[in-house]
């Protein structure tokens, strides 16, 4: 089967960020599909291989995977209308060279940005092939649910084009249960929808064995932004340290648009409880995972955001963390059903404070909620299952 995977922000090896795109298309390849990822250069470092080659390479070292790069910027420094003119920049571009390439069997689409679940669907009408959606943030409920569209009459007609996409893809693929329900909400059949987890890079082979002695370390990696307000976790340190819970050290790594403010933030509190470091490569962040003993995921008080399918959720209980969550949704249901972390409703930063010290002073609750993080990670987010669920549906429609 031919595929044309149409993902503006891939994050290829050897770069930082969720290679989920990347992993799945490559264990198609492997499997004798023939796989054309269609990309811009955003996520790639200034000295990665790919960009040292003469007119970015079209194939790659894996038979039957080839990789189209457009040169188009995007980072999370950039402001709203900078964001939008590199989406509108790849949404053109992507679609003039996706006609010069092989004709597909089928069109895949990674939606965010938005932009791209509306080339996939006329990309695949060019073609006329069938149009799989893949859901990573539903919009506009996202930027609509954070007052980021001040326009009402613009997130109306974003709603009608998103409709559109809707009944005319042939399966959608959002990344959680929450998301699918939002999507469900918008009038889509429930046997349209087929949940693939966003799932984790690697899940540990055995159960980790920590020190119920010393120093419990809470790890936080990812993004700095408006939707995460990692501010939160700084002001949760500086309650548990002023509080008397002084064994308990916090290591925060990551980067964004809001990396000053959390830096200043940082730096004004005089938080001697709290390591703060730049954005580390996916090795690096699986190792500083490793030696923590809870994970945390925090978002801005939005409720919207409950449905989100944050990456460090999976790789946190992939390496057998339990995970203190800062909100409610379909999250913090699988903590509480599967017994593997706490959380705290949104904006009740005390409540997340008194989690985080609930599980860092019961070392024995920890090791039952690690243990039981693996064996989920294990059954549920091994991304190798994942990706063969996704082909399945792919070739499902292929051979009707």
């Amino acid at each position: 089967m031919r595929i044309l995977y149409i993902q503006q922000l891939l994050i290829p090896p050897g770069s930082s960020g969720n290679a989920r795109s990347w992993e799945f298309a490559k264990s198609w390849a492997r499997q004798g599909h023939e796989i054309h990822i269609l990309t811009s250069y955003a996520h790639l470092p200034p000295t990665h291989n790919w960009r040292l080659c003469y007119d970015y390479p079209d194939l790659t070292p894996i038979p039957n995977l080839r990789v189209h790069v457009l040169e188009v910027d995007y980072h999370h420094m950039m402001g709203f209308g900078r964001r939008i003119w590199s989406f509108l920049q790849f949404f053109l571009a992507a679609r003039r060279k996706a006609k010069h390439l092989p004709a597909p069997d089928a069109v895949l689409a990674y939606s965010t940005p938005w932009s791209v679940a509306e080339l996939g669907r006329q990309v695949a009408r060019y073609f006329q092939v069938p149009y799989f959606l893949e859901i990573a943030d539903v919009w506009p409920e996202v930027p609509a649910g954070m007052n980021l569209i001040p326009l009402p009459g613009l997130v109306k007609w974003m709603h009608r084009k998103t409709d559109r996409m809707y009944r005319e893809a042939t399966r959608i693929f959002p990344f959680s249960p929450g998301m699918a329900s939002q999507i469900h909400q918008r009038g889509v059949p429930e046997t349209k929808i087929s949940t693939i987890l966003n799932g984790t890079r690697r899940v540990r082979p055995s159960h980790p064995s920590h020190s119920f002695h010393g120093p419990v370390t809470v790890v936080y990696t990812g993004t700095f932004g408006v939707a995460n307000d990692v501010g939160q976790i700084l002001q949760a340190a500086k309650i548990l340290w002023e509080s008397g819970n002084q064994e308990i050290r916090f290591i925060v790594v990551g980067d964004g648009n809001e990396g000053k403010k959390v830096r200043a933030q940082w730096e004004a509190l005089h938080l001697p409880n709290v390591e703060l470091h730049e954005r580390v490569s996916q090795s690096e962040a699986m190792k500083i995972m490793e030696s923590a003993d809870i994970g945390l995921v925090c978002f801005a008080n939005f409720p919207v955001l409950e449905h989100n399918a944050a990456t460090k959720f999976f790789d946190y209980l992939g390496q057998g963390l339990p995970v203190v969550i800062n909100y409610e949704g379909w999250q913090a249901e699988w903590l509480r059903t599967y017994q593997c972390g706490l959380s705290a409703h949104q904006g009740d930063l005390m409540a997340f404070a008194e989690a985080i010290a609930q599980l860092a002073s019961n070392p024995q609750l920890r090791s039952e909620m690690s243990s039981n993080a693996l064996q989920l990670a294990q059954e549920k987010f091994q991304r190798d299952q994942l990706s063969q669920d996704m082909l399945n549906h792919l070739l499902a429609v292929k051979h009707t």
